[in-house]
């Protein structure tokens, strides 16, 4: 039996910039509020600006901007981990 593989955050350094030094990570801390701030995620995401922008985007549509019944919407959000890690699994050896 082959043992499963475990998607892991590759290793590259977090940024976080001071608030009003980057437009994209205050659009995130926006959606996040103010008691939240920038995640782990958030960091990593912002070494690629655009893909942050965008994923701040889509969950930022997702759980706020829709029309969609509660359940239906954390149905949604509770697939995306499990999507990433199918779309991701044969990005890189273990």
């Amino acid at each position: 039996l082959r043992p499963s593989r475990v998607l892991q955050m590759p290793r590259i350094p977090y940024r976080f910039p001071a608030k009003g030094e980057d437009e994209v990570a205050d659009r995130i801390r926006e959606r996040r509020g103010p008691a939240r701030g920038l995640t782990s995620l958030d960091g990593t995401l912002l070494n690629a600006p655009m893909v942050a922008d965008g994923w701040n985007t889509f969950i930022g549509t997702l759980r706020q901007r829709n029309s969609l019944p509660d359940d239906i919407r954390e149905i949604l959000v509770s697939t995306i981990p499990s999507t990433l890690e199918i779309m991701l699994s044969g990005c890189t050896d273990p």
